[in-house]
């Protein structure tokens, strides 16, 4: 099955929240509170540069967790040209670590359009008028740094 995958609300942008969805209706939103938070650590630790990359791509892994099987190809939209390489190895990390049963060759980047049923569930939850998964800074920092986060605490 094909199951494409968009965000509404970008991961830098911090005064705002973020969803990411999927054209089964599977959704994650994180608040621009959380968002912030996270990122003040990334800038604690002196990674201010990877927060946007990591999670990005630690929400996308949260959304593939509910519909993920080694016969699903997942179509990401490229939100960050040129950094689909880093993406793909980093949700594979997460989803490893999520001992989730995924497949990096059934991944590929390409646009999936206004008209996806990805971007209208995902651009529901952006606006509340869908009530989404929420991920907290706290679950998304277990996995974004789990060895520093004692440190930088």
């Amino acid at each position: 099955m094909k199951i494409e995958i968009d965000q509404s609300g970008k991961v830098e942008e911090t005064a705002r929240r973020t969803a990411i969805g999927d054209s089964l209706g599977n959704v994650v939103v994180m608040s621009a509170a959380d968002k912030k938070a996270i990122q003040a650590l990334y800038r604690s630790i002196g990674q201010p540069r990877s927060f946007v990359i990591q999670l990005f791509s630690l929400l996308v892994t949260f959304v593939i967790a509910r519909s993920v099987s080694e016969t699903h190809t997942y179509t990401i939209d490229p939100e960050y040209p040129g950094k689909e390489e880093e993406i793909l190895t980093w949700i594979s990390y997460f989803a490893h670590k999520l001992s989730l049963p995924f497949v990096p060759d059934h991944v590929v980047f390409h646009r999936v359009g206004k008209s996806s049923l990805a971007h209208g569930v995902a651009h529901k939850a952006f606006k509340k008028k869908q009530t989404p998964a929420t991920v907290s800074a706290l679950e998304a920092i277990r996995y974004l740094l789990p060895q520093k986060m004692d440190r930088a605490l």
